[in-house]
């Protein structure tokens, strides 16, 4: 979904996934968008508040169709697009993510890396990274191919301590549940039949889970208790609420994922909001401006969510840049953005209206656009959209101090060391003292780096 100009942009930004784990076992691209991770992150946050989990959690989503979720020894929390894609409901997601958010909080995968001296004393040498790539990925499978080289002592060590955190993630994920009187337990007891009949041949001793069936029982006898409970109004409220969002981001991955021309079979004749929308996605997809435009203007007629009609003008306000509208596209997203309560949300459309004013030398609309941008970069410090185009706004007004210093913050985000040197040099004469601090240091840790890797 790009732009044709020279500031391309997706509506999911593709970025290699790098430095989130060394071991992690899942692979592909994540996913930048603003409307999933802010759903995935809201839920994820009420249940670290309620287990009392102090640090930050981030969410990423990676482009991989497998139903499966990771916790990672960072301390955040990786969604495959396939869990998303497959579950039924809402409550099925909320069992997915509160089980990682308990094994992030239970720290086991820190705990298991740091006992890893007891497996290799063990003989579980060749064995460990599988291990650790298996407890993050929920898998066994790369456990089991490294079986193999190590001894049964030390693999049923490991195997023990990984099937115990799976354990411990399953009961804090309930008692987070509990707590929150959220009614969903139904979905985790769905969601470990569905994982339990395509589950094939299991051996419980080459598993880093307990077996599927324990796990539908132990949640089967949590939601019988929760049955028994009374009914909190408030918390069915937030679940439908919760449930009709999940409905929206499916249909938007669905679009944009799919192959296009499945895709238009799909939603040709859209039954509701959702799915209008996500035929708005694939008539972009498909470089049908106009029509997408339309289709988008007919969900604002009824749209009074302030947070829906900023993602539904996304795809508005490229489609009009694509048309070379840039300065209605400009209005549109400046408007959509002041009515915005958290900018931080609107990552994408801040960056889409800055490629309004720089594809349509929109000036008016540029010390807005900077202005912005500055906001969401405090959030998005590792975003080099972000930082492009906020140089490219500072180009425009001749503050080239400022594009000096955010090329400098590309080029060190993408470990380009001399050039991160370079930028920031020119950046360091500026008159604004925040800018001269800001180039200091970022030529000070690229000099350290350049040390260190010369040592090596």
């Amino acid at each position: 979904m790009k732009f044709k100009s020279n500031y391309g942009k997706l509506i999911f930004k593709f970025v290699v996934f790098l430095a989130l784990c060394p071991f992690i076992g899942v692979h592909g691209s994540v996913l930048v968008d603003d409307e999933t991770e802010v759903f995935l992150k809201e839920i994820v946050y009420k249940i670290k508040d309620v287990l009392n989990y102090q640090s930050e959690i981030n969410v990423y989503v990676l482009d991989n169709q497998e139903l499966n979720a990771a916790a990672t020894q960072n301390g955040d929390i990786v969604v495959n697009v396939g869990a998303i894609l497959q579950c039924k409901n809402v409550k099925e997601m909320i069992a997915i993510l509160a089980h990682e958010v308990a094994h992030v909080e239970g720290r086991h995968i820190v705990t298991f890396l740091s006992n890893q001296s007891n497996f290799i004393r063990g003989g579980l040498v060749t064995t460990l990274i599988g291990a650790i790539a298996s407890v993050c990925a929920g898998s066994p499978a790369p456990f089991i191919a490294g079986v193999a080289g190590g001894s049964a002592i030390g693999n049923q060590m490991a195997l023990a301590a990984l099937r115990r955190r799976e354990n411990m993630a399953d009961t804090n994920a309930a008692k987070a549940i509990k707590l929150l009187k959220w009614p969903v337990l139904e979905g985790f007891v769905s969601l470990h039949k569905n994982l339990l009949s395509n589950s094939g041949m299991y051996n419980m001793y080459l598993s880093t889970h307990p077996q599927s069936k324990d796990r539908v029982s132990k949640f089967e006898k949590y939601f019988a208790e929760e049955k028994k409970q009374k009914p909190d109004r408030a918390a069915i409220d937030l679940i439908d609420k919760y449930d009709k969002l999940f409905s929206r981001v499916q249909h938007k991955l669905r679009a944009l994922l799919s192959q296009i021309e499945d895709a238009r079979k799909i939603y040709a004749n859209p039954k509701d909001t959702n799915e209008l929308y996500a035929k708005a996605i694939v008539l972009h997809r498909a470089g049908q401006y106009q029509k997408a435009i339309a289709t988008i203007n007919k969900l604002l007629e009824s749209s009074d969510d302030n947070e829906a009609t900023a993602y539904y003008n996304e795809i508005k306000t490229m489609s009009l840049i694509n048309t070379k509208k840039c300065v209605e596209a400009a209005d549109i997203a400046s408007k959509t953005l002041s009515k915005c309560k958290k900018i931080c949300n609107h990552r994408d459309l801040a960056i889409i209206y800055a490629c309004a004013v720089v594809e349509g030398r929109v000036m008016p609309h540029c010390e807005k656009a900077i202005k912005i941008l500055k906001k969401v970069s405090i959030f998005y410090k590792h975003d080099l959209s972000v930082w492009h185009m906020l140089g490219e706004l500072y180009t425009m007004v001749n503050k080239h101090w400022n594009a000096s210093l955010c090329a400098a913050e590309s080029a060190f985000l993408i470990e380009d060391l001399k050039g991160t040197i370079f930028h920031a040099e020119k950046a360091r004469s500026a008159n604004d003292m925040v800018v001269k601090r800001r180039a200091a240091d970022l030529i000070a840790t690229a000099k350290e780096a350049l040390t260190s890797n010369s040592d090596q």
